[in-house]
């Protein structure tokens, strides 16, 4: 059997690293660049359930540990602590693609770069290269980017919608002892922005917006705020941004032979953004059975996978939507905080809706 994933981020190379570790032979990634973890967009904040499912793969790129994060908007006016009852680790997301890649190539996967398939015909099993060149498949797994041309060009998205990223690391005299999320509209309409300390010099600051001039906008407030607060920004050390899809997930296999994951399929959090949690889980629960399974039934042992995250994340999106139009998170914090709430504790960090504990004045 031949399996061609098309794209190697984490999710593709996930994927890539599942089938081979289960003895799949012939599987073929293509990445249109010229090395994984470009182009650089990911933030990396996740649970320990997220690490768990990945192992020593994901330990080994840990970057800080967090047990709070503070909600505020940009004047301090509302502010709320969110109590972490499980540890948020922050990844370095480049060294954890790289780490991906290079257990595929250990379990006898193939990493094609500077390969771009541009055509998939999934009645002929067939792909069609940037060369022009014809490649058969048995199943196809398209790990695209946000913008999602192959699923488009097969009818899955009429017009994917989607939220610009942009993120700066900046070089601090001081860094903010924890994640702190800006729930204001001045900084974001449609999401939130956020400082995330790397080291005790160095921090990541970014936010999103339907446009990337508003979410550019967002980021210079947040530079504001901390400059006003006392920390001394001393340069910018990187910029890099994303898209973030904002859909409900899709059906994700079309026709049988062709799989759709990641950002591909809008399997993100919606409240979040956040893309990694659903692709370890399904890279965890995959790892445990295709050794059992029949080839011919990968598609749908895959499709059994994640039909949790499309229900989970369609509810969430309806929530999400309705949130933003009654005035966004920032509309939510003072909500919260002009009922008294001043902590609330997460049990679960990658279900923040059913396991919120609140905690009044």
């Amino acid at each position: 059997m031949h399996i061609h994933v098309i794209g190697a981020g984490v999710a593709g190379l996930s994927f890539a690293l599942a089938v081979t570790a289960a003895g799949y032979q012939n599987v073929l990634v293509s990445e249109e660049h010229s090395r994984v973890g470009i182009p650089k967009h990911c933030t990396g904040l996740v649970s320990e359930t997220t690490v768990q499912a990945w192992g020593s793969i994901a330990r080994n790129c840990v970057v800080r540990k967090f047990r709070e994060y503070v909600v505020r908007d940009m004047r301090g006016q509302n502010v709320i602590h969110l109590e972490l009852l499980e540890p948020v680790y922050l990844l370095d997301r480049v060294k954890l693609e790289e780490e991906l890649a290079d257990a595929v190539l250990s379990a006898g996967g193939i990493i094609k770069f500077r390969h771009k398939v541009r055509v998939i015909h999934p009645h002929h099993n067939i792909l069609i290269d940037h060369k022009g060149n014809h490649i058969e498949y048995d199943i196809a797994v398209v790990c695209e980017g946000a913008p999602r041309v192959l699923a488009r060009s097969l009818s899955l998205y009429s017009k994917p919608r989607n939220l610009v990223g942009i993120q700066q690391l900046i070089s601090l005299d001081k860094s903010p002892e924890t994640v702190i999320v800006y729930a204001d509209r001045r900084i974001s309409r449609n999401f939130f922005g956020w400082c995330v300390p790397f080291t005790d010099k160095i921090a990541l600051i970014g936010t999103a917006d339907r446009h990337g001039s508003s979410a550019c906008a967002g980021v210079l407030r947040i530079l504001h705020v901390l400059e006003r607060e006392g920390y001394r920004v001393r340069g910018i050390l990187e910029r890099f941004g994303g898209l973030i899809p904002i859909d409900s997930p899709h059906g994700l296999v079309a026709d049988n032979n062709v799989l759709f994951f990641g950002d591909a399929a809008s399997l993100v959090k919606p409240l979040t953004g956040g893309g990694l949690y659903a692709i370890s889980r399904v890279f965890r629960a995959l790892t445990g059975i295709l050794k059992h399974t029949d080839p011919e039934e990968l598609p749908h042992t895959f499709m059994a996978e994640v039909s949790m995250f499309k229900r989970k994340f369609k509810f969430h999106n309806i929530i999400r939507s309705v949130l933003v139009a009654l005035g966004g998170y920032e509309t939510a914090l003072k909500v919260l905080s002009a009922t008294g709430v001043h902590s609330v504790k997460i049990r679960k960090y990658d279900d923040l809706l059913t396991s919120m504990k609140l905690s009044f004045r």
